[in-house]
């Protein structure tokens, strides 16, 4: 027996720009200084074109902040459409000058996913720029289904094989040298190392912005499928010290407690 009947749920709307995506993936921490210039739909247009060229750079200052890596990044339009610029701080017990370099690109990936979902079979070709040579060739050469467990920063590989394998439009990953502003004078350089030079500024402003400030919380990726905490630490497969630490810790404690 039909007791009651409903409509049908309204259809889902399909976001009109990928900065909408981005704030329905959440996690915003990663994109709280994100910037964009251009009109509506230069990016979807350039990358058709294949005149994108994204640009990052990380760093890491062990001895003001162990712990924290700072990434930027920026994506640009070689016939000068638009440009969109990032920068962020992740905490982690991990924190290195590679992992910093790997977020970098796994921002860079997540954005481009973002637009290619608004665009339906979007097309076209894109160049990613990076000055560390061992950052590029992991993301180039990453496994179909499994990210070794002897990996290291597993969390933002897999995130990268998991959401961002499949994008409709090819890309070109090339490397960039490093700090040239040194040696040359900025106007003299490529524009790829020009936005490299910037990237690595702006990724050093994000620790000297942290001075004086609270500690900041390890948090998740956008669209990251499974995490596994210890305490306030993401465990990764070489998180046997982060491991070992908590539970130790806990053992400490009771035994401290029953001894007085």
């Amino acid at each position: 027996i039909v007791t009651s009947t409903t409509s049908d749920p309204p259809a889902k709307s399909v976001p009109e720009c990928f900065l909408e995506l981005l704030d329905e993936w959440g996690c915003h921490w990663m994109w709280d200084s994100i910037k964009v210039v251009g009109e509506d739909g230069w990016l979807e247009e350039a990358i058709r074109e294949g005149t994108v060229c994204a640009v990052t750079d990380g760093s890491f200052i062990r001895e003001i902040f162990p712990d924290v890596c700072p990434a930027a990044f920026v994506i640009e339009c070689s016939k000068g459409r638009g440009r969109i610029m990032g920068s962020f701080p992740e905490q982690s017990a991990r924190a290195n000058a590679y992992r910093a370099e790997l977020l970098g690109l796994m921002a860079i990936h997540l954005v481009l996913l973002a637009t290619s979902k608004t665009i339906t079979n979007l097309e076209g070709h894109v160049k990613i720029y990076s000055d560390c040579i061992g950052a590029l060739g992991r993301i180039v050469s990453l496994p179909a289904t499994r990210i070794p467990s002897s990996c290291k920063h597993a969390d933002v590989l897999k995130n990268v094989m998991v959401n961002c394998k499949d994008l409709p439009f090819s890309r070109e990953y090339l490397h960039v040298k490093g700090h040239q502003d040194d040696q040359e004078g900025y106007s003299t350089l490529c524009r790829p190392a020009q936005l490299n030079c910037w990237a690595d500024y702006e990724a050093k402003s994000v620790i000297w912005d942290r001075m004086g400030k609270a500690p900041l919380k390890q948090q998740p990726f956008p669209l990251e499928p499974v995490t596994v905490w210890v305490g306030d630490h993401k465990l990764l497969p070489d998180s046997d010290v982060d491991l070992r630490f908590w539970v130790h810790g806990t053992i400490a404690k009771k035994t401290f407690v029953d001894l007085k």
